[in-house]
């Protein structure tokens, strides 16, 4: 059986495609590409915007066209819809011609119970359960990625804060934990399969163990990997500002595995934007963070979502966003237009914002965003810093790739052994927007620091 996989969004995301891969495994399949024909598509969605909602619905009807171009007497491929996407709209998704099943984020886990109940007569079936009530977390072990170089473990899922234009709550729930010994084994074993870089990965990264009756946080959860032996780091995904504690900022400052790169949303610059979106901090508390942030880790590689054409938005609000993100050392954007989303009260704001104003402030950040990114690059040339080196070579320049614990991509030569390897390579140059580099071979060895800080010169 030819299964196919689409998965749109969150690395949390990535990581339930690649749990329902595993559960799959032992039903006799293969996994193709999603262009090519498939006997089932499972299409993974995502739906914090009206943009990745229109995404889905793309998918799923390139997948129902496939299999309409397939059939042949009784052999149907079918076409299978999970995520939050589904989760949230799952009568929207059911009324799309040729979806068989459309299961929600519970179920996902559950894919292979699902598989086989398709309804003769050609009718959607629909298997999503209530989520905002569920408790308790227990994340399936993977035990490899695919082609991915890094692996991730989801440590987390859900989300108890209700920012004013997030639908994100209702599709994937409150907050829930994996336990501490649960997460290190996860890490043992993708070390064991070879894997020297762990994301860790969940909905609201930083709200970790506070579900837990017995106490815990994020901080703790990462002092106990750092007792874990071998040689690897870890990577955190995006986490927010009110829960970066001096206590986190101490315990990644002072660790050698603990990647320096952070993504901490900031949404807007405007307090009276911030207010109305929930967000429970002000702009100069953002600009404190992210000085005391540098001042403890220097090298680190700060990123941030914006949201713009939030109801009601004028020009000087804006301007006080472009203002503060241009005087602060950020070396990322990843820039949103207001998505007006349903079941969330910014969507029934009044005022809200045209689309040609949304997209003219989009263009301004994103320039911005480059314009930061080019200067934050810049710092590092002439540096040795250790790169993932990635599976998969360059397609423009055939160079092998990979990227620096600060995350930055870096192209330079290599050899097919160094692939999923953490190697020490001198930064030499950009060109437009690539930085390119040369593997310094007296550094290497499997004992090489890894982040040779002390080599810095």
């Amino acid at each position: 059986m030819r299964i196919a996989f689409y998965t749109l969004g969150c690395k949390a995301n990535q990581f339930d495609e690649a749990a329902m891969k595993q559960v799959l495994e032992g039903m006799d399949v293969e996994f193709v590409p999603f262009n090519n024909l498939a006997d089932i598509y499972i299409i993974n969605t995502c739906t914090v915007t009206a943009k990745t909602d229109y995404q889905a619905r793309q998918a799923i009807r390139n997948a129902v066209k496939r299999c309409q171009m397939q059939q042949s007497g009784s052999y149907k491929s079918k076409v299978i819809v999970t995520g939050c996407y589904a989760q949230v709209n799952k009568e929207e998704i059911k009324a799309i011609p040729g979806v068989s099943l459309v299961l929600g984020n519970q179920e996902k886990a559950k894919i292979d119970k699902y598989i086989g109940d398709f309804p003769e007569n050609g009718d959607s079936i629909i298997k999503v359960s209530e989520i905002i009530n569920v408790s308790g977390f227990d994340s399936i072990e993977i035990k490899n990625f695919g082609n991915h170089t890094r692996a991730f473990v989801k440590i987390q899922d859900g989300c108890n804060s209700r920012c004013s234009y997030c639908i994100v709550p209702y599709a994937r729930g409150k907050n829930r934990s994996l336990e501490i010994e649960k997460v290190k084994i996860q890490i043992e074993r993708l070390l064991e399969q070879g894997y020297r870089e762990i994301v860790l990965t969940g909905i609201h990264l930083g709200t970790y163990g506070e579900d837990f009756c017995h106490g815990g946080n994020l901080s703790r959860l990462l002092q106990q990997i750092e007792t874990i032996k071998g040689k690897f780091r870890i990577r955190l995904s995006s986490i927010e500002p009110l829960e970066i504690t001096d206590e986190l900022i101490n315990v990644i400052a002072s660790s050698e595995r603990i990647a320096p790169h952070l993504h901490i949303p900031l949404q807007s610059g405007d307090d009276e934007i911030l207010k109305k979106m929930n967000r429970n901090y002000n702009a100069g508390f953002y600009k404190d963070l992210v000085a005391k942030l540098i001042n403890k880790i220097p090298n680190l590689n700060i990123g941030a979502d914006v949201i713009v054409g939030f109801p009601a938005e004028t020009d000087d609000q804006f301007k006080k966003t472009y203002m503060l993100i241009n005087g602060l050392p950020l070396s990322y954007l990843h820039v949103f237009p207001f998505s007006k989303r349903a079941l969330t009260p910014a969507a029934l704001l009044p005022e809200q914002i045209t689309h040609s104003v949304c997209k003219e402030r989009s263009s301004i950040l994103r320039e911005l965003g480059e314009k930061k990114k080019l200067e934050f690059r810049t710092r590092f040339i002439g540096k040795t810093m250790s790169v993932l080196v990635e599976e998969k070579k360059d397609r423009e320049t055939g160079l092998y790739k990979g990227f620096t614990e600060n995350y930055i991509p870096v192209l330079f030569n290599g050899k097919n052994e160094f692939k999923k390897k953490l190697i020490p390579v001198k930064l030499n140059r950009i060109e437009g927007n690539r930085v390119f580099g040369e593997i310094n071979i007296s550094l290497y060895s499997e004992d090489t620091p890894l982040y040779l800080k002390h080599r810095l010169p």
